[in-house]
């Protein structure tokens, strides 16, 4: 058996294939993740805390989430890079900023123009 030496400009030409392929992008990550927790839902002066499903999907250019809770109200986000949508029940809703909220709570709230027509959903421990 031979024993073979590389020559420098054979060690240059592999080094650049090397320096190619790791240039090449590939195909982004994606995944989803499913949790069962607590949702508090609040319509008017009624407040009922239900379990709850929460899906969550992301890659890099996009997030969504569908939660389906147990008395049957549904709520879903979705963002990509251009555009987002949010929706409880099928109305248009919004996210409640995080920095007035607790720290567990992830809450929507839907557009209404009077308190007894506002749907808010919050979820609690939502990191997944």
């Amino acid at each position: 058996m031979q024993s073979r030496k590389l020559t420098a400009a054979a060690k240059l030409s592999l080094l650049g294939g090397v320096l190619l392929l790791s240039a090449i992008s590939v195909p982004a990550q994606a995944g989803c993740g499913e949790k069962t927790t607590e949702c508090i839902v609040i319509k008017g002066d009624s407040q009922k805390t239900l379990e709850c499903e929460i899906t969550v999907c992301a890659n890099v250019h996009s997030f969504l989430s569908r939660w389906q809770l147990a008395d049957g109200t549904t709520l879903s986000t979705d963002y990509t890079e251009d555009s987002e949508s949010i929706t409880i029940n099928g109305e248009p809703g919004y996210a409640l900023p995080a920095d007035i909220l607790r720290a567990e709570l992830g809450c929507y709230s839907t557009f209404a123009t009077n308190k007894a027509e506002t749907t808010l959903v919050c979820g609690r421990d939502l990191d997944f």
